[in-house]
């Protein structure tokens, strides 16, 4: 709908609080609104507004201003009176640089400009802004321009997602949280593992990973769809890690402790080219692991009898001819759910060792070399 704003009284609304216009045909800001001064939350967002007036220096009391999905290019210097100002949506603009007003507005905490047109990171421009949160994805940044790291430790996510990197140096945030740079070119990422909990940078073309010191908050870490050759030895060592997606890479071999682990819960290495599993398997809280489509011949002799918490093993396209164990004994403690075998070089020897998994739901064996299968 199309809001003659010009005609509306809204000095009327002295108790307003909340002002919702987004998703019309404004053109132009709405100038009445800045007399609003119980303002709060304004969402402007998608309106075809091209330029914010100096008048909206006004609103003193306002919190949250969106005005994500406009053609803005640049920002009037008064908006840097909203002092109480935590929340500014810039999303889907046609900024080409980073505001200068932004670094005196001392309440914000999150710098959400996704989807503009920035195409150098110079990281000197956040020296001043007092964001926590950074959210640059979908821009055209293929250059970043380093600052020293003790002016940008209040930056604690970064989400550099879908732009054009070939190369990323994210330990200039020494007390980063959150990393996600996801789709872009990069093959070198450095990381600081102080504070570090979650490293998102799948679909890229990584060759390299430095993290240092070694991240002892790590929870989560997906570098799938690189060209990662090997993995570092810190991963055994990351105590609180729960979920690791290593798949479609070009690895060889995983670090030799990873199934000593006493917090991983998912590993996903499928897609590589490992000839063999680490043969260390000591009690591990393991729940998942996916190996599929790698070069496996078998599988570590004591996975079952050790790893007394896996629901699901995908170890289908490989070329596996035995299986190990599922107990010694007629009691078993598996409680393995799903099993997928599919596609190797199985023979009718390796039924008898499935017996123990009397938990089992799916089991999926096509395409080996069975000729009987005596389930029993």
């Amino acid at each position: 709908i199309t809001l003659p704003i010009s005609v509306l009284c809204f000095s009327r609304f002295s108790r307003l609080r909340s002002l919702n216009l987004s998703n019309n045909h404004l053109g132009q800001f709405p100038l009445a609104i800045c007399d609003i001064p119980t303002l709060t939350e304004v969402n402007l967002s998608c309106n075809y507004l091209d330029s914010v007036p100096s008048s909206v220096g006004a609103m003193n009391n306002l919190q949250t201003f969106l005005l994500d999905g406009n053609g803005l290019r640049d920002l009037p210097t008064e908006l840097g009176s909203l002092q109480r100002l935590s929340y500014l949506g810039l999303s889907f603009n046609q900024f080409s640089q980073m505001p200068q007003v932004l670094e005196r507005l001392a309440s914000m905490e999150k710098l959400c400009m996704a989807g503009n047109n920035q195409e150098t990171l110079t990281l000197q421009n956040f020296r001043l802004l007092h964001v926590k949160h950074i959210d640059l994805r979908l821009n055209k940044i293929s250059i970043v321009v380093p600052d020293e790291p003790d002016l940008l430790r209040h930056v604690t996510q970064l989400d550099v997602r879908d732009n054009g990197l070939t190369e990323l140096d994210a330990s200039l945030f020494p007390r980063l949280e959150v990393l996600h740079c996801e789709r872009n070119h990069i093959t070198c990422l450095k990381v600081k593992g102080s504070l570090l909990k979650g490293i998102y940078a799948s679909n890229n073309e990584l060759r390299q990973l430095d993290v240092s010191p070694v991240p002892s908050n790590l929870s989560y870490m997906d570098i799938s769809r690189n060209h990662m050759e090997s993995l570092p030895d810190w991963l055994c060592e990351a105590k609180k890690l729960e979920v690791l997606d290593v798949s479609h890479n070009l690895i060889t071999e995983l670090p030799a402790r990873l199934f000593c682990s006493n917090s991983l819960r998912k590993l996903s290495a499928g897609h590589n080219q490992l000839h063999k599993l680490p043969d260390r398997v000591e009690r591990p809280l393991l729940e998942v692991l996916d190996v599929q489509h790698n070069q496996l011949v078998e599988l570590p002799c004591n996975l079952f009898l050790k790893s007394n918490s896996l629901r699901c093993v995908n170890a289908s396209a490989n070329k596996l001819e035995h299986l190990p164990p599922s107990s010694l004994s007629e009691e078993s403690h598996s409680i393995l759910q799903e099993l997928y075998l599919t596609n190797n070089w199985l023979t009718d020897k390796c039924v008898p060792m499935l017996t123990g998994h009397t938990h089992l739901r799916v089991l999926h064996m096509a395409y080996n070399h069975l000729q009987t299968f005596p389930a029993r």
